[in-house]
């Protein structure tokens, strides 16, 4: 996505005669990008795991080259599972993911997921079974093991957003969950709201989840 999504929409809006309309949403997402480009300029890099459709299955599907390894270097972490993946995806055990012990755990979740018993995030999702099922994930006693999840460093977002431009939108999420004091004015359902005037369907649902806060 992050080398294709541009050629591929101007080529798009020239198909369908709409490079007008193509031409700003490029403008729209090139902003974006660079803005979190410049801010995570210098910043250190946290390490994170992307648990990919999470609870869904066997732990632990993952990235490893793959599409949202380039969406945790451009917001500024570093994807543990890049050096133990050869492919694009891929699997690692428990025992490796427990033993890195990852600053940052990011679970991928969406409808497909719902009768697995895993993360359900997407379109049409509510907000009340969105955090029913991240709290049944982040309660697996083998992954609440992990420092992220008992320091709250744990957050979920729509595995869909790899195939829509869209993911500027993880992106900004992730760059504020990575480094919150640089991106704290950065409101990413805002930028979920400008994009979706570009989409030809409404975007209405909980796409993205964060471990609440101690009481």
């Amino acid at each position: 996505p992050l080398r294709d999504t541009i050629p591929s929409l101007r080529a798009l809006g020239r198909l369908v005669g709409r490079s007008e309309q193509a031409e700003r949403l490029i403008a729209f997402y090139e902003e974006r990008m660079r803005r979190v480009t410049q801010r995570v300029a210098g910043a250190t890099r946290p390490s994170v795991f992307v648990h990919a459709h999470a609870g869904g299955y066997d732990c632990c599907m993952t990235a490893g080259q793959g599409t949202f390894n380039a969406f945790v270097n451009a917001s500024g972490g570093r994807n543990i599972a890049a050096a133990m993946v050869p492919g694009a995806t891929g699997q690692i055990g428990l025992e490796q993911l427990i033993a890195a012990d990852p600053d940052v755990y990011i679970a991928t979740g969406g409808t497909h997921l719902a009768k697995l018993g895993g993360l359900v995030l997407g379109l049409g999702v509510g907000e009340k079974d969105a955090a029913a099922s991240f709290a049944k994930l982040l309660g697996t006693p083998s992954l609440a093991t992990l420092s992220a999840i008992e320091k709250r460093r744990a957050f979920g977002f729509w595995h869909l957003f790899n195939d829509t431009p869209l993911h500027v939108v993880a992106i900004e999420l992730l760059a504020k969950w990575f480094h919150p004091e640089r991106f704290a004015d950065i409101d990413p359902a805002a930028t979920l709201a400008e994009g979706a005037r570009f989409s030809a369907i409404p975007l209405d649902g909980t796409l993205w989840i964060a471990t609440p806060p101690k009481p």
